[in-house]
């Protein structure tokens, strides 16, 4: 008997070879010669003292307790007795293989498919042949009967291939909860007991690669590996020298034409299982792996990649680890790297292991998707294979959760471009804020080409679920595993009734790096549920590292060239690459500053919101008597894009684009009255008498059905009911296509009305319209007349440009952008994927079986809201150009898009060729108050609309001498409820005084702005009295709020638990629209994501408004108490009734509403 090593040998060795089971012995496949290679041979003597094969056994196990492997010579026969006795399959016998050996591989493979194929599909069959109501008990042995047969015959053929077969089927072992347990039962083992490279091949393959005997560089070998892989084997070593312990991670020899074999062969798979089923497409995923699979088998790949993630790791300062490489004495085929001893990641499903060694698992795993956020994000790397056999966890106390997680095996990595990186960072960030326009913007910048012609709303929105649904927040096995059936059931319910899925053909093709991050992401989504692990928030985690990189990325200007996001779309140009308002701009004399105080003061305000969180980017420009006083810009173009808000910084005018297109057209109304003037008293002239109360029908004959009696001062004062005419179907296309919306008001009929309504959003389509109407010669063709979406800003430019307006189309780089962060929606619960599942199948429902039910063809504004709320999304305003899936060259967008300077506003508004147009017109004179919350919210409470759509303003001095005398000015302009204004004040100062503030936080954009405003008002000693929230207001937000289920997020932004209990207060009974609130937050307090983002602005207006806001009066027994408060919230509103209530016991209560 020869024992190999021992403790007496100066190396020790474990060698696991092939062999033949034969009555307890195996037969050696190796000569002795061979072996000796790896160090000296002792002899060993046994002495017989029972059956030959009993003392044999017995002598060779006790050596084993010295010698890390035992051989002995039987009959002249070397064997090999160990006790793991793998058979013969556990070899990797890939060198030397021949032509045929190769082609009988590759028939095995398509027989296989085949196989796999017909018993699947004869098994869907079966299943779908049962009736209804059958037992279900026989529908899954239907599916367990050919799961099972699956599985086995998958595992055994990776097993006899060896190659890529391995690592599918590792993959595969990764889908916990989605794949059924038998699949990974049997995968499972290919990730922990691979087959093995014999001592002979590994000893050659070291000596080549590393061109010295293995001798030289190791004083101890370890021959039996610690851990496989499908294309290498990892040996424990001593380093000769050093002493030091290290992991060799040898290449199996013959592995790499194996590998280039199967690439060409999965090819064929992936074309003919596409033939079987279009829908199931892989060809994207052997792609990448035909351009990564030869990246790993170089090891010096995997060396950098190594480096790499160690460098980014140390600088996180997280508790992640990975083996450190040893440059000198690695090569292709040979990676010698520290020697990490570490528990499987499985251990974490251990209940006792977890309390014995005090571990979170949670926390343990959080760590590790944080750590590759980081890598993802920061550094571009995308470690594209962390399955169960590649993860592994070290006790540490000192650790996040008490162990440190750590990652094996960085061959399979992908390097991402700056393109690609910030692309996937937009992306997150969009997706985690619902921002359909960012993520259409970002999937493009990424790579994937999308049918625009196919992208209906519908299916951007159904896209846009199934993104936050692959980045759920983990749930357990069981859950996924139900989640996993019911997504299959309504692709089979999809295909049943002759439905396309859901991409379809709208993605013509996309990126092969995101094949290699969601693998990534399946990977650790299995480890999680296969360890039990809930709630890990995929998408908060990566959305919280892509804005960092987002923001890391715009201050670094060769990226701000290189990647066409930063670029963005140009702005549509006339002629000659200049706008016609930049023309008449041009030639406008410049307006000079001062650098007044006021800039100084302007400052100082905009550092403090900056520090409350209430401020992004802005301007304000203030002109007095003609001149520029103030002009100072702040901040960054969005929340992610760190670039510097400069004076030329182009703001979207959201909302304002209404009230700035009423000015236009009474610039256009005055010069058809000159013209009319001018006119010889003899000479027939269709415009004689225009004015305000001309009716809309003499330029728009077809309007209201083409029997309207309804005039311009009713249009443009909100007078004509348009806020309740939206389209029964109103949607995001509908911001975009000028016909349809037009057409839909030349069929409606709106009768003139007393009430005055703000038409949000649609007010500009008629003023397009009718500035078409008043140009007939404009466009000869009728069609091209009403569909002149393209053409708004340049009527914009014709008719204010000269005034200074420098009107854009949003899109340009160094635009701001708008921008709404809500942390909130950053977690996806599995209830929200239901949900979003729930709503889809019910629009197919409603497609395939139409309710006989007549809708009514228009909707009113909390109706349209109600049933399609990302159309009302203020980050519509976003899409510009190339950004947009389906807004072509010219987005409308209902003008949202359309974008200026505060400079340009202010020196447009205080022109004082306008303010002549406005007296002339009577433009000025009151038409009516919008009294409805809705109302206030969308024009920042400035509610009183005049004749000719513009805003009437009002402010009070400030101080004891304002209370004493009605000391009060008059003022007018635009002012929109998400922040952009502009106004003017004819008597506050000598010349007048003219305003414009501009921001980019439509969530707290109200707030900013109005404090802005206040603060200029301020240095000439008034204060704006529209800004103060009124009782009404609240109360009427609160009664639909009540009603309405999709605004329960919106609830939990205006009170936090301790405001809930103040809204149980019985003093809410003065208030009926308040109670409703409370009763609205009992019924809808749940944890349903999503967010009603028509109203997201508004909730943060109600929290955070630091105006004064209300005045309640209790009267008990002639005694008077008067209670003022600065509102955060309707709770402590509520807190402030219950002490009026407590001091007047029985009085009778009364608000006073201000």
């Amino acid at each position: 008997i020869l024992a190999l090593g021992g403790s007496d040998s100066p190396i020790s060795f474990r060698a696991t070879c092939p062999f033949n089971r034969a009555n307890g012995l195996c037969e050696w496949a190796w000569d002795l010669s061979a072996m000796s290679k790896w160090g000296n041979i002792r002899p060993v003597t046994v002495k017989q003292t029972g059956t030959l094969a009993e003392t044999i056994l017995n002598r060779v196990y006790d050596e084993a307790q010295s010698s890390m492997c035992v051989l002995l010579s039987f009959f002249g026969r070397p064997v090999c007795v160990s006790r793991n006795r793998p058979d013969a399959n556990r070899t990797w016998d890939t060198a030397g293989l021949s032509w045929w050996d190769f082609q009988t591989r590759r028939v095995s493979s398509m027989l296989l498919a085949r196989t796999i194929y017909k018993r699947t599909k004869r098994a869907v069959d079966d299943y779908e042949a049962l009736e209804a109501g059958s037992d279900m008990a026989a529908a899954e042995r239907i599916w367990q009967t050919a799961n099972a047969a699956n599985a086995k015959e998958m595992r055994a053929h990776a097993e006899y291939a060896k190659g890529l077969f391995i690592k599918a089927t590792q993959q595969m072992s990764t889908m916990s909860g989605v794949l059924p347990d038998i699949y990974l039962e049997e995968f499972t083992e290919t990730t922990e007991h691979l087959p093995i490279s014999c001592p002979d091949e590994v000893y050659t393959v070291i000596e080549r690669d590393l061109g010295r005997s293995p001798l030289s560089v190791f004083e101890a070998f370890d021959l039996e590996p610690v851990a496989s892989a499908s294309i290498g084997q990892v040996h424990k070593a001593q380093l000769r020298g050093t002493g030091e312990v290290v992991a060799v991670k040898v290449q199996h020899e013959g592995v790499e034409a194996v590998f280039m074999e199967d690439l060409r062969t999965l090819a064929t798979l992936a074309e003919q299982v596409v033939y079987w089923s279009p829908e199931l497409d892989f060809r994207k995923a052997v792609e990448e792996w035909q351009e990564t699979i030869p990246r790993e088998l170089d090891f010096r790949d995997e060396m950098a990649a190594l480096s790499r993630a160690h460098a980014a790791f140390k600088k996180l300062g997280s508790s992640v680890r990975v083996p450190r490489p040893r440059e000198e004495i690695s090569n292709r085929q040979v990676l010698v790297m520290d020697y990490i001893d570490a528990h499987s990641i499985t251990k974490l499903a251990d209940v006792e292991f977890c309390e014995d060694n005090k571990l979170c698992k949670t926390t343990i795993m959080r760590e590790l998707l944080d750590a590759l956020g980081y890598l993802i994000f920061r550094d571009g790397l995308v470690h594209g294979d962390p399955h169960a056999g590649n993860v592994r966890i070290q006790l540490d106390s000192a650790a996040p959760g008490g162990a440190a997680p750590i990652l094996f095996d960085w061959g399979m990595t992908r390097s991402l471009s700056n393109e690609e990186r910030l692309s996937l960072a937009m992306f997150f960030h969009s997706l985690a804020n619902l921002d359909m326009s960012g993520i259409f913007s970002a999937l493009e910048s990424l790579g994937f080409k999308l049918n625009k012609d196919l992208l209906t709303d519908d299916l951007q929105q159904e896209l846009i679920g199934r993104f936050r649904a692959l980045m759920k927040d983990t749930v357990s096995k069981s859950a996924t595993r139900q989640n996993t059936r019911k997504s299959l059931a309504e692709v089979r319910e999809k295909k049943k009734q002759g439905l396309p899925p859901a991409a379809g053909k709208v993605v013509e093709d996309f990126p092969k790096c995101i094949v290699f991050f969601l693998r990534m992401c399946e990977c650790v989504r299995g480890l999680c549920v296969s360890c039990d692990i809930e709630g890990i928030p995929f998408l908060e985690i990566f959305t919280a590292h892509a804005r960092s990189a987002f923001m890391e990325g715009s201050t670094r200007e060769a990226i701000v060239k290189s990647v066409k996001l930063f670029r963005r779309a140009s702005s549509v140009q006339s002629d000659g690459g200049v706008t016609q308002a930049q023309i008449r701009t041009q030639a406008l004399a410049p307006v000079q500053s001062k650098g007044s105080a006021l800039e100084r003061r302007v400052l100082s305000c905009f550092q403090k919101l900056a520090a409350r969180g209430s401020l992004v980017g802005a301007q304000v420009a203030v002109v007095q008597a003609g001149m520029l006083i103030c002009d100072v810009p702040f901040g960054t173009l969005s929340t992610i894009d760190m670039r510097r808000v400069t004076r030329a910084t182009k703001f979207p005018l959201l909302g304002a684009s209404g009230g700035i297109s009423s000015l236009a057209l009474l610039r256009e109304l005055r010069r058809k009255r000159d013209v009319q003037k001018k006119q010889p008293a003899e000479v027939p002239c269709e415009c004689e008498d225009i004015d305000l109360d001309t009716q809309v029908s003499r330029f728009w004959p077809e309007f209201g059905g083409g029997s309207s009696s309804v005039t311009l001062r009713q249009m443009l004062g909100h007078s004509v009911g348009i806020q309740d005419a939206f389209p029964k179907d109103f949607a995001p296309h509908h911001l975009n296509n000028m016909t349809k919306t037009i057409e839909h008001f030349e069929r409606t009929k709106l009768p003139s009305t007393t009430e005055t309504h703000y038409a949000y959003l649609l007010q500009i389509f008629l003023l397009a319209r009718l500035a078409d109407g008043m140009n007939p010669g404009l466009h000869e063709d009728e069609k091209a007349r009403k569909v002149a979406q393209g053409c708004v800003r340049q009527w914009l430019g014709t008719e204010l440009g000269g005034l200074g307006l420098d009107v854009a189309e949003q899109g340009v780089g160094a635009d701001a952008v708008v921008c709404r962060d809500l942390p909130s929606l950053s977690r996806v619960s599995l209830t929200e994927v239901e949900a979003a599942r729930d709503k889809r199948q019910s629009m197919w429902r409603a497609k395939i079986n139409p309710s006989k039910v007549v809708v009514p063809e228009t909707a009113s504004l909390i109706d349209a809201c109600t049933k399609n709320p990302i159309a009302f999304d203020p980050l519509q305003a976003n899409v510009a150009g190339e950004s947009s899936a389906r807004a072509g060259k010219n987005p409308f967008r209902a003008g949202l898009p359309l974008s200026a300077t505060a400079r340009g506003l202010a020196t447009m508004l205080s022109s004082p060729q306008l303010h002549c147009d406005l007296e002339e017109l009577k433009a000025l004179e009151l038409q009516g108050v919008d009294t409805t919350a809705l109302g206030w919210f969308l024009t920042g409470g400035a509610v009183r609309w005049s004749a000719g759509g513009l805003q009437l303003l009002q402010v009070k001095r400030r101080g004891p001498l304002g209370r004493l005398c009605a000391s009060r000015r008059y003022g007018y302009g635009v002012v929109c409820g998400l922040g952009p204004c502009v106004m003017h004040f004819p008597d506050l100062a000598e010349g007048g005084v003219t305003i414009a503030v501009l921001v980019n936080d439509v969530l707290r954009g109200r707030e900013a702005s109005a404090r802005l405003v206040a603060e200029v008002l301020a240095s000439y000693g008034y204060r704006p009295t529209w800004q103060r929230v009124p009782l009404r207001a609240m109360a009427e937000v609160g009664q639909l709020l009540a009603k309405n289920p999709m605004a329960a997020p919106l609830l939990k932004q205006l009170s936090s638990q301790a405001e809930n209990q103040a809204l149980s207060s019985p003093a809410l009974d003065a208030c009926r629209g308040l109670y409703a609130v409370e009763d609205a937050m009992n019924v809808f307090r749940n944890d349903a994501a999503g967010v009603w983002l028509f109203w997201c602005p508004f909730a943060f207006l109600l929290r955070h408004d630091r105006e004064h806001l209300l005045s309640a009066e209790a009267k008990d027994q002639g005694v008077q108490w008067t209670i003022q408060m600065d509102a955060v919230s309707i709770g402590q509103f509520a807190v402030m009734l219950r002490k009026v209530a407590q001091r007047a016991a029985n009085a009778k209560f009364y608000l006073i509403m201000l």
